[in-house]
């Protein structure tokens, strides 16, 4: 039985359109747009110091996402309405702008300033590993999937991480899950006596003297219960407990 226990595959735990939202710049409101781009004076003398429009543009675009969000994104998913509103208050033309030049090493530059402005720490290893350990701890606790992913947001907020991808802290969540329920059957494993493994094979259905699968599994009869009082019923109910019994 223990040797047929797989690792699950990674988890669904946001819908395709959750996930697309999670892993996309918010979406702002005029209001939104002045609160989350508005530039504090040391913001601004960072922002000055940059050689190009594209950079100036690019840097700010990214604080406003992050400061909303906790997390970056890609030149490629820059809204236009958050484009215009950038430019037009640091006074530079769109045509100026060319998101082409905005890639590679300048926004993880501009990235790690930020960070460092909002006083957040990278999703880096050391950082990865305090997420997978509160992880850990919620999912001993029997949590669901989606309340641990929710709970694991949180955790990067308050404790000024960066917030990983949705993939990234699935697949997290996965291995947690998987590490958590292998240690179970390691437990397990160590208290079976063989003449328990052999009953366990033979309610999951196994003919362990002729080394075949049954068609159905003995478990399978007895998975439910009859309520009814009648006393055949009754005696098969019995039938039923002397199999757990052993």
């Amino acid at each position: 039985l223990l040797r047929r226990i797989f690792a699950m595959t990674k988890l669904t735990i946001l819908s395709s359109t959750e996930q697309e939202h999670f892993d996309s710049p918010p979406k702002f409101n005029a209001d939104d747009r002045a609160l989350n781009f508005s530039l504090t004076n040391t913001e601004l003398k960072l922002v000055e110091e940059l050689r190009t429009a594209t950079n100036k543009a690019g840097f700010v675009l990214q604080l406003g996402y992050f400061k909303a969000n906790g997390k970056f994104f890609v030149a490629e998913q820059f809204r236009h309405l958050d484009i215009q509103y950038v430019t037009n208050l640091l006074g530079i033309l769109p045509n100026d702008v060319d998101w082409l030049l905005y890639q590679q090493r300048t926004p993880i530059n501009h990235q790690k300033r930020i960070l460092s402005l909002q006083g957040w720490q990278p999703f880096d290893i050391a950082q990865q590993r305090k997420v997978t350990a509160h992880i850990t701890w919620l999912i001993q606790r029997q949590l669901s999937a989606k309340p641990v992913f929710l709970s694991a947001i949180d955790f990067c907020w308050q404790n000024k991480i960066e917030l990983p991808s949705c993939n990234t802290l699935t697949t997290i969540i996965t291995n947690a899950y998987n590490h958590f329920e292998q240690g179970l059957v390691d437990i397990i494993a160590k208290k079976l006596t063989q003449y328990h493994r052999t009953k366990l094979d033979q309610l999951m259905g196994a003919d362990v003297k002729n080394k075949k699968r049954l068609q159905r599994s003995p478990i399978t009869l007895i998975k439910q219960v009859n309520q009814s009082l009648q006393p055949s019923d009754i005696q098969e109910n019995i039938e039923a407990f002397k199999v757990f019994k052993g």
